[in-house]
Protein backbone atom coordinates (compact mmCIF):
# COMPACT_ATOMS: atom_id res chain seq x y z
CA UNK A 1 0.00 0.00 0.00
CA UNK A 2 1.36 3.47 -1.13
CA UNK A 3 1.18 6.24 1.54
CA UNK A 4 0.05 9.46 1.01
CA UNK A 5 2.94 11.32 0.36
CA UNK A 6 4.38 8.91 -1.85
CA UNK A 7 0.94 8.54 -3.71
CA UNK A 8 1.19 11.82 -4.58
CA UNK A 9 4.56 11.86 -6.03
CA UNK A 10 3.58 8.55 -8.18
CA UNK A 11 0.74 10.07 -9.52
CA UNK A 12 2.96 13.36 -11.00
CA UNK A 13 5.40 10.80 -11.77
CA UNK A 14 2.79 8.37 -13.61
CA UNK A 15 1.40 11.56 -15.65
CA UNK A 16 4.95 12.81 -16.44
CA UNK A 17 6.15 9.73 -17.61
CA UNK A 18 4.20 7.52 -18.48
CA UNK A 19 3.51 8.86 -21.89
CA UNK A 20 0.24 10.50 -20.76
CA UNK A 21 2.16 14.00 -21.13
CA UNK A 22 4.90 13.33 -23.63
CA UNK A 23 7.70 15.84 -23.91
CA UNK A 24 8.47 17.08 -27.53
CA UNK A 25 11.91 19.15 -27.85
CA UNK A 26 10.00 21.96 -29.67
CA UNK A 27 8.44 24.40 -29.28
CA UNK A 28 10.23 24.99 -26.00
CA UNK A 29 8.65 26.87 -23.66
CA UNK A 30 9.86 30.88 -23.73
CA UNK A 31 12.98 31.40 -21.15
CA UNK A 32 12.24 32.63 -17.68
CA UNK A 33 13.38 35.90 -16.74
CA UNK A 34 14.85 36.91 -13.57
CA UNK A 35 12.72 39.89 -11.95
CA UNK A 36 14.61 40.37 -8.47
CA UNK A 37 13.67 37.44 -5.93
CA UNK A 38 11.64 35.70 -8.61
CA UNK A 39 11.52 33.70 -11.65
CA UNK A 40 8.63 35.02 -14.03
CA UNK A 41 7.09 33.32 -17.10
CA UNK A 42 4.46 35.14 -18.52
CA UNK A 43 1.81 33.04 -21.25
CA UNK A 44 4.21 29.97 -19.95
CA UNK A 45 0.35 28.32 -21.29
CA UNK A 46 -1.09 30.56 -24.21
CA UNK A 47 -4.63 30.70 -24.60
CA UNK A 48 -5.50 29.05 -27.88
CA UNK A 49 -6.14 32.11 -29.86
CA UNK A 50 -5.40 35.42 -28.67
CA UNK A 51 -8.20 37.09 -31.73
CA UNK A 52 -11.44 34.97 -29.48
CA UNK A 53 -11.53 38.40 -27.98
CA UNK A 54 -12.24 42.30 -27.99
CA UNK A 55 -9.51 45.10 -26.99
CA UNK A 56 -12.76 46.33 -25.81
CA UNK A 57 -14.25 43.19 -23.60
CA UNK A 58 -13.06 42.32 -19.48
CA UNK A 59 -9.96 40.69 -18.45
CA UNK A 60 -10.37 38.12 -15.44
CA UNK A 61 -6.83 39.23 -13.89
CA UNK A 62 -6.72 36.02 -11.06
CA UNK A 63 -3.63 34.83 -8.77
CA UNK A 64 -3.59 31.84 -6.81
CA UNK A 65 -1.43 29.27 -4.80
CA UNK A 66 -1.39 25.61 -6.61
CA UNK A 67 -3.85 23.80 -4.88
CA UNK A 68 -6.98 26.49 -5.98
CA UNK A 69 -5.64 25.43 -9.18
CA UNK A 70 -8.40 23.73 -10.47
CA UNK A 71 -10.79 26.10 -9.67
CA UNK A 72 -10.25 27.74 -13.32
CA UNK A 73 -12.97 25.26 -14.83
CA UNK A 74 -15.29 26.83 -12.83
CA UNK A 75 -14.05 30.94 -14.17
CA UNK A 76 -13.71 29.42 -17.84
CA UNK A 77 -17.39 28.21 -17.32
CA UNK A 78 -18.81 31.64 -16.17
CA UNK A 79 -16.61 34.51 -17.46
CA UNK A 80 -17.20 35.20 -20.81
CA UNK A 81 -13.70 36.54 -21.81
CA UNK A 82 -10.61 36.34 -21.67
CA UNK A 83 -8.51 35.12 -18.10
CA UNK A 84 -5.06 35.83 -16.74
CA UNK A 85 -3.78 33.45 -14.37
CA UNK A 86 -0.65 33.24 -12.45
CA UNK A 87 0.76 30.81 -9.99
CA UNK A 88 3.15 30.96 -7.70
CA UNK A 89 5.54 27.86 -7.45
CA UNK A 90 7.27 27.92 -4.30
CA UNK A 91 10.13 25.99 -5.11
CA UNK A 92 11.74 25.83 -8.28
CA UNK A 93 11.58 21.96 -7.42
CA UNK A 94 8.60 22.06 -8.35
CA UNK A 95 8.43 23.62 -11.61
CA UNK A 96 8.56 20.57 -14.01
CA UNK A 97 5.87 18.99 -12.60
CA UNK A 98 3.77 21.74 -11.90
CA UNK A 99 3.89 22.84 -15.72
CA UNK A 100 2.96 19.51 -17.17
CA UNK A 101 -0.18 19.20 -13.99
CA UNK A 102 -0.96 22.94 -15.34
CA UNK A 103 -0.95 21.67 -19.14
CA UNK A 104 -3.13 19.22 -18.49
CA UNK A 105 -5.58 21.10 -17.00
CA UNK A 106 -5.51 23.63 -19.26
CA UNK A 107 -5.02 20.93 -22.58
CA UNK A 108 -7.43 18.73 -21.21
CA UNK A 109 -10.38 21.47 -21.19
CA UNK A 110 -11.83 23.43 -23.76
CA UNK A 111 -13.33 26.13 -21.76
CA UNK A 112 -9.88 26.52 -20.03
CA UNK A 113 -8.05 26.45 -23.24
CA UNK A 114 -10.22 28.94 -25.46
CA UNK A 115 -9.99 31.66 -22.35
CA UNK A 116 -6.96 31.25 -20.31
CA UNK A 117 -3.11 32.42 -20.53
CA UNK A 118 -1.47 30.67 -17.91
CA UNK A 119 1.90 32.59 -16.12
CA UNK A 120 4.21 31.17 -13.08
CA UNK A 121 6.76 32.95 -10.91
CA UNK A 122 9.29 30.84 -8.41
CA UNK A 123 12.13 31.52 -6.25
CA UNK A 124 15.17 31.02 -8.45
CA UNK A 125 18.29 28.06 -7.70
CA UNK A 126 20.32 28.68 -5.28
CA UNK A 127 23.16 29.74 -8.03
CA UNK A 128 20.21 32.06 -9.44
CA UNK A 129 19.22 30.52 -12.07
CA UNK A 130 15.35 29.57 -13.75
CA UNK A 131 14.53 26.41 -14.88
CA UNK A 132 13.85 26.22 -18.81
CA UNK A 133 11.28 23.43 -19.53
CA UNK A 134 10.21 21.86 -23.29
CA UNK A 135 6.74 22.21 -24.36
CA UNK A 136 4.22 19.59 -23.27
CA UNK A 137 1.33 18.42 -24.56
CA UNK A 138 -1.29 16.85 -22.69
CA UNK A 139 -2.43 13.95 -25.46
CA UNK A 140 -4.13 11.72 -22.87
CA UNK A 141 -7.25 13.19 -21.13
CA UNK A 142 -9.11 10.69 -19.71
CA UNK A 143 -11.06 11.39 -16.47
CA UNK A 144 -8.42 9.03 -14.12
CA UNK A 145 -5.89 11.26 -15.37
CA UNK A 146 -7.81 14.60 -14.37
CA UNK A 147 -8.89 13.60 -11.32
CA UNK A 148 -5.67 12.13 -10.25
CA UNK A 149 -3.91 15.67 -11.40
CA UNK A 150 -6.93 17.21 -9.07
CA UNK A 151 -5.91 15.47 -6.60
CA UNK A 152 -2.09 16.47 -6.69
CA UNK A 153 -2.98 19.85 -6.60
CA UNK A 154 -5.07 19.33 -3.30
CA UNK A 155 -2.25 18.47 -2.15
CA UNK A 156 0.15 21.49 -2.73
CA UNK A 157 0.58 23.35 -0.25
CA UNK A 158 0.34 27.23 0.76
CA UNK A 159 2.45 29.44 1.23
CA UNK A 160 4.37 29.18 4.57
CA UNK A 161 3.41 31.75 7.13
CA UNK A 162 7.77 32.36 7.13
CA UNK A 163 7.56 32.84 3.34
CA UNK A 164 4.81 35.27 2.85
CA UNK A 165 2.87 34.64 -0.13
CA UNK A 166 3.23 37.49 -3.06
CA UNK A 167 0.31 38.50 -3.74
CA UNK A 168 0.75 41.60 -5.19
CA UNK A 169 3.52 40.33 -7.47
CA UNK A 170 1.23 37.65 -8.43
CA UNK A 171 -1.91 40.15 -9.44
CA UNK A 172 0.25 42.30 -11.38
CA UNK A 173 2.07 39.66 -13.34
CA UNK A 174 -1.26 38.60 -13.99
CA UNK A 175 -2.39 42.01 -15.17
CA UNK A 176 0.51 42.31 -17.11
CA UNK A 177 -0.88 39.19 -19.23
CA UNK A 178 -3.95 40.84 -19.88
CA UNK A 179 -5.11 41.62 -23.25
CA UNK A 180 -8.32 44.21 -22.77
CA UNK A 181 -8.38 47.63 -22.38
CA UNK A 182 -10.78 46.51 -18.92
CA UNK A 183 -9.72 44.43 -16.22
CA UNK A 184 -11.65 42.67 -13.02
CA UNK A 185 -8.88 41.63 -10.73
CA UNK A 186 -10.01 39.42 -8.37
CA UNK A 187 -8.55 36.19 -6.04
CA UNK A 188 -9.41 32.77 -8.07
CA UNK A 189 -12.08 32.01 -5.23
CA UNK A 190 -14.42 34.73 -6.26
CA UNK A 191 -16.74 33.05 -8.79
CA UNK A 192 -19.18 35.95 -10.95
CA UNK A 193 -22.56 35.42 -11.36
CA UNK A 194 -23.54 34.15 -14.75
CA UNK A 195 -23.92 36.80 -17.53
CA UNK A 196 -21.48 39.23 -15.69
CA UNK A 197 -19.49 40.61 -18.75
CA UNK A 198 -23.11 40.93 -20.76
CA UNK A 199 -24.76 42.71 -17.64
CA UNK A 200 -21.56 44.97 -17.43
CA UNK A 201 -20.15 45.68 -21.11
CA UNK A 202 -22.64 48.32 -21.97
CA UNK A 203 -21.53 50.54 -19.02
CA UNK A 204 -17.79 50.40 -19.76
CA UNK A 205 -16.94 53.13 -22.45
CA UNK A 206 -19.60 55.60 -20.55
CA UNK A 207 -18.67 54.68 -17.15
CA UNK A 208 -15.32 54.50 -16.65
CA UNK A 209 -14.23 57.82 -17.73
CA UNK A 210 -12.92 60.18 -15.33
CA UNK A 211 -11.23 58.48 -12.77
CA UNK A 212 -13.94 55.94 -11.92
CA UNK A 213 -13.66 52.23 -11.00
CA UNK A 214 -17.27 49.68 -11.42
CA UNK A 215 -17.62 48.40 -7.67
CA UNK A 216 -18.70 44.82 -7.36
CA UNK A 217 -20.61 43.78 -4.55
CA UNK A 218 -18.85 40.44 -2.95
CA UNK A 219 -20.11 37.64 -0.99
CA UNK A 220 -19.38 34.88 1.37
CA UNK A 221 -21.80 31.93 0.59
CA UNK A 222 -21.96 28.47 3.01
CA UNK A 223 -19.86 25.51 1.19
CA UNK A 224 -21.36 22.74 -0.03
CA UNK A 225 -24.26 24.43 -1.67
CA UNK A 226 -25.67 22.27 -5.01
CA UNK A 227 -24.99 25.55 -7.13
CA UNK A 228 -24.45 29.16 -7.31
CA UNK A 229 -27.12 31.89 -6.70
CA UNK A 230 -27.95 32.92 -10.29
CA UNK A 231 -29.04 36.53 -9.67
CA UNK A 232 -29.53 38.73 -6.82
CA UNK A 233 -32.75 37.41 -5.66
CA UNK A 234 -31.09 33.71 -5.49
CA UNK A 235 -28.24 35.25 -3.32
CA UNK A 236 -30.58 37.38 -0.84
CA UNK A 237 -32.66 34.24 0.05
CA UNK A 238 -29.46 32.76 0.79
CA UNK A 239 -28.32 36.18 3.46
CA UNK A 240 -31.98 36.22 4.66
CA UNK A 241 -31.00 32.22 5.80
CA UNK A 242 -27.91 33.19 7.63
CA UNK A 243 -25.87 31.11 4.19
CA UNK A 244 -24.14 34.39 2.81
CA UNK A 245 -22.65 37.29 3.94
CA UNK A 246 -20.63 39.90 2.92
CA UNK A 247 -17.17 38.46 1.93
CA UNK A 248 -14.77 37.98 5.18
CA UNK A 249 -17.72 39.32 7.34
CA UNK A 250 -16.41 37.44 10.67
CA UNK A 251 -12.70 38.00 9.46
CA UNK A 252 -12.59 41.92 8.52
CA UNK A 253 -16.08 43.87 9.27
CA UNK A 254 -17.29 46.15 7.32
CA UNK A 255 -14.48 45.94 4.78
CA UNK A 256 -15.70 44.63 1.85
CA UNK A 257 -19.89 45.87 3.34
CA UNK A 258 -21.29 48.14 0.44
CA UNK A 259 -22.89 51.18 1.81
CA UNK A 260 -26.79 51.05 1.49
CA UNK A 261 -27.08 47.51 1.44
CA UNK A 262 -30.24 47.69 2.45
CA UNK A 263 -31.44 49.06 -0.80
CA UNK A 264 -29.35 47.48 -2.71
CA UNK A 265 -31.44 44.11 -2.04
CA UNK A 266 -34.57 45.58 -3.28
CA UNK A 267 -33.47 47.70 -5.79
CA UNK A 268 -33.94 45.39 -8.96
CA UNK A 269 -33.21 42.15 -10.29
CA UNK A 270 -32.24 40.46 -13.73
CA UNK A 271 -31.18 41.96 -16.79
CA UNK A 272 -28.53 44.27 -17.41
CA UNK A 273 -26.36 45.98 -14.39
CA UNK A 274 -26.79 49.49 -13.96
CA UNK A 275 -25.06 51.98 -11.51
CA UNK A 276 -26.95 51.82 -8.14
CA UNK A 277 -25.06 54.39 -6.46
CA UNK A 278 -21.31 57.00 -6.20
CA UNK A 279 -19.14 57.22 -3.85
CA UNK A 280 -16.05 58.21 -2.54
CA UNK A 281 -13.76 55.75 -0.47
CA UNK A 282 -16.26 55.55 2.13
CA UNK A 283 -14.67 53.93 5.45
CA UNK A 284 -10.74 52.90 6.65
CA UNK A 285 -10.50 49.19 5.73
CA UNK A 286 -12.50 49.27 2.62
CA UNK A 287 -11.42 47.34 -0.28
CA UNK A 288 -13.91 46.63 -2.63
CA UNK A 289 -13.68 44.46 -5.86
CA UNK A 290 -13.73 46.46 -8.91
CA UNK A 291 -13.93 46.51 -12.42
CA UNK A 292 -11.35 48.92 -14.44
CA UNK A 293 -9.51 50.51 -16.93
CA UNK A 294 -6.31 48.66 -17.10
CA UNK A 295 -4.56 51.77 -16.31
CA UNK A 296 -5.10 51.91 -12.49
CA UNK A 297 -2.17 52.37 -10.83
CA UNK A 298 -0.33 48.99 -10.00
CA UNK A 299 -0.10 46.94 -6.79
CA UNK A 300 3.05 47.95 -4.61
CA UNK A 301 5.04 44.91 -4.78
CA UNK A 302 6.24 45.68 -1.42
CA UNK A 303 2.66 43.80 0.19
CA UNK A 304 3.30 40.22 1.14
CA UNK A 305 1.08 37.84 2.98
CA UNK A 306 -1.82 39.55 4.76
CA UNK A 307 -2.74 42.69 5.69
CA UNK A 308 -3.23 46.01 3.82
CA UNK A 309 -1.95 44.27 0.06
CA UNK A 310 -5.30 45.76 -1.36
CA UNK A 311 -6.54 48.59 0.67
CA UNK A 312 -2.97 50.33 -0.53
CA UNK A 313 -4.22 50.33 -4.26
CA UNK A 314 -7.72 52.00 -2.81
CA UNK A 315 -6.13 54.34 -0.86
CA UNK A 316 -3.97 55.19 -4.02
CA UNK A 317 -7.20 55.54 -5.88
CA UNK A 318 -8.64 57.92 -3.11
CA UNK A 319 -4.98 60.26 -3.38
CA UNK A 320 -5.82 60.16 -7.69
CA UNK A 321 -9.09 61.60 -6.87
CA UNK A 322 -11.29 58.47 -8.13
CA UNK A 323 -14.82 58.09 -7.88
CA UNK A 324 -16.44 54.28 -7.47
CA UNK A 325 -19.38 53.22 -8.78
CA UNK A 326 -21.29 50.87 -7.20
CA UNK A 327 -23.05 48.03 -9.56
CA UNK A 328 -26.54 46.65 -9.47
CA UNK A 329 -27.54 42.81 -10.41
CA UNK A 330 -23.53 41.44 -10.43
CA UNK A 331 -21.84 40.20 -8.04
CA UNK A 332 -19.07 37.26 -6.84
CA UNK A 333 -19.20 35.34 -4.28
CA UNK A 334 -16.66 32.59 -2.45
CA UNK A 335 -18.30 29.41 -1.92
CA UNK A 336 -17.22 29.41 1.94
CA UNK A 337 -17.97 31.47 4.95
CA UNK A 338 -14.28 32.27 6.51
CA UNK A 339 -13.72 32.21 10.40
CA UNK A 340 -10.43 32.63 11.16
CA UNK A 341 -8.98 30.62 14.47
CA UNK A 342 -7.19 32.37 17.29
CA UNK A 343 -4.31 29.99 16.26
CA UNK A 344 -4.62 31.10 12.58
CA UNK A 345 -4.54 35.27 13.61
CA UNK A 346 -1.52 34.52 15.57
CA UNK A 347 0.05 32.85 12.67
CA UNK A 348 -0.48 36.15 10.09
CA UNK A 349 0.06 38.83 12.89
CA UNK A 350 3.65 39.49 11.40
CA UNK A 351 2.89 40.00 8.13
CA UNK A 352 0.23 42.25 9.26
CA UNK A 353 2.25 44.21 11.16
CA UNK A 354 4.92 44.34 8.84
CA UNK A 355 2.40 45.34 6.10
CA UNK A 356 1.12 48.19 8.12
CA UNK A 357 4.91 49.46 8.78
CA UNK A 358 5.01 48.94 5.17
CA UNK A 359 1.88 51.20 4.31
CA UNK A 360 2.99 54.22 6.43
CA UNK A 361 6.07 53.98 4.24
CA UNK A 362 3.96 54.04 1.19
CA UNK A 363 1.39 56.84 2.20
CA UNK A 364 4.54 59.07 2.47
CA UNK A 365 5.65 58.36 -0.32
CA UNK A 366 2.23 59.12 -2.02
CA UNK A 367 2.65 62.92 -1.05
CA UNK A 368 5.10 63.85 -3.54
CA UNK A 369 3.18 61.67 -6.43
CA UNK A 370 -0.24 63.30 -5.55
CA UNK A 371 0.68 66.86 -4.15
CA UNK A 372 -3.30 67.74 -3.62
CA UNK A 373 -3.13 68.80 -0.20
CA UNK A 374 -7.02 69.01 0.09
CA UNK A 375 -7.35 65.46 -1.62
CA UNK A 376 -4.60 64.17 0.68
CA UNK A 377 -6.26 65.31 4.20
CA UNK A 378 -9.78 63.74 3.16
CA UNK A 379 -7.82 60.47 2.21
CA UNK A 380 -5.97 60.29 5.37
CA UNK A 381 -9.48 61.23 7.83
CA UNK A 382 -10.78 58.37 6.55
CA UNK A 383 -7.35 55.67 6.48
CA UNK A 384 -6.61 54.57 9.71
CA UNK A 385 -4.04 52.01 10.72
CA UNK A 386 -5.95 49.04 11.49
CA UNK A 387 -5.04 45.75 13.62
CA UNK A 388 -5.97 44.16 10.00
Amino acid sequence: MLYPALFVFSVVGLLINSGSLPASSEPRVKDAQLRGQYCMQQNIIPRQSSDLFSHDDITFVTQASLNHAPLLRRHARLWDGPISATFFIDSILKVPKTISLLQLLHGCDEAIARTTSIHIFYPPSSNGSCFWSPHIVADNCDRQSIEDADFVFSTLAKPSQTQPYPINIARNFARKGAITKYLLTADIELLPNPGFVDKVRPLLASELRNKTVLVVPSFEIAAGLSELPANKSALYALARKGKAFAFHHFRSGMCHQMPNMEKWWISGDGGQSRVFARVPWIRPCWEPIFVSQADVPYYDERFKGYGKNKIQQVYELCRDNYRFAILDNVFVVHEKISILSKEEWAKIRPAISRNNDIFQRFRRELDSKYPNARVRQYCDAIQTVLAL
